[in-house]
Formats: structure tokens, C-alpha cells, sequence
């Protein structure tokens, strides 16, 4: 059974933070690290941001579509960038995710960066992990609950019909 059934929009909310990593030619390569998960992000910010550094600063959340949140850039070095679909074909198809492929990434600057900054990618991933199962979680929880017949689910609940 589809998502139209359910009519439930999956939203993606995801961070604004970039950390410097390395310089990659004449630029600065950053990577978003755990930082791209809101959640993780607040922490960390709650711990350790200087009382005079304004979170506002930092920029805004970003919230999106799956399209949006797949064309977001998780690592930047001036005008190169990884999406997140990018990274995530690289784990899933190249490091064992799905897959094995030891012939390196089409993407420059990827290769640059796994070896000294693989931990960083992976977070990275971690985190990208942790958004997509929040943004599909109301569409689980209707599946799992259509099942049911009122009161203990959705099925035949008067409100719903």
C-alpha cells in the first residue's frame, strides 16, 4: 500500500551548521558532522556555544521534502559540494553499505576527505539516518495503526471518517 492512501507528507528538518575540516585547494572544506541533526545540534549547542555567540548567528533550520533534504549539501569546499545523496550512495554502493566498490568516488573532493575525515562522513550519515526515520515515523505510525479498529487504532474511529 502507497503513501497516497494515508495522505501523510513525510517533512525533513534537518542543521545549518558546517565545521571546518580541512582546505581542499584554496578553499575551506567543511562537513556537517552529527551537527545536521536538529536534536543532536541543540545539545551540542547547549554544551559547549559561548554565552556570546548568538545561536541566530548559526542561521536557521532547514525543512524540506525528501528532494529538498537528498539536494541539501553536507560537505562544501568553496564552490564543490557532497549532497546528501551523494554521501549516501557513496556508503551505501562504495564502503559496504549495500555494496563493495574499492575504485574511488566520481567525487573529487570526497576522495580528498575520507581518508583523514571518515569519522566526520560518518556522522554525517548517522545523522542523516536519524532525520529520515523522524520524517517517515507519522507515516509508520498510520500504517501500523490503520490496522487497528478504534479505539486502539485508526480503523472505524469516527473522527477520522
Amino acid at each position: 500500500m502507497s503513501n497516497k492512501a494515508y495522505g501523510v507528507k513525510p517533512m525533513y528538518t534537518w542543521g545549518r551548521v558546517l565545521i571546518a575540516a580541512s582546505t581542499y585547494g584554496d578553499a575551506t572544506a567543511c562537513i556537517t558532522m552529527h551537527w545536521l541533526d536538529p536534536m543532536l545540534e541543540d545539545l551540542i549547542l547547549d554544551a559547549n556555544l559561548p554565552a556570546s555567540v548568538a545561536r541566530e548567528s548559526l542561521g536557521g533550520l532547514h525543512t524540506g521534502n525528501v528532494d529538498e533534504f537528498l539536494k541539501h549539501r553536507v560537505v562544501e569546499a568553496g564552490e564543490l559540494g557532497v549532497t546528501v545523496q551523494q554521501l549516501v550512495k557513496h556508503y551505501a554502493n562504495r564502503e559496504g553499505g549495500v555494496h563493495y566498490d574499492p575504485t574511488p568516488p566520481d567525487l573529487p573532493l570526497l576522495v580528498a576527505l575520507r581518508g583523514e575525515h571518515d569519522l566526520a562522513l560518518r556522522l554525517t550519515v548517522l545523522a542523516i539516518g536519524r532525520i529520515v526515520h523522524r520524517a517517515l515515523e507519522p507515516l509508520a505510525a498510520c500504517i501500523v495503526l490503520s490496522r487497528n479498529p478504534h479505539p486502539y487504532g485508526l480503523s472505524g474511529d469516527p473522527l477520522l471518517e
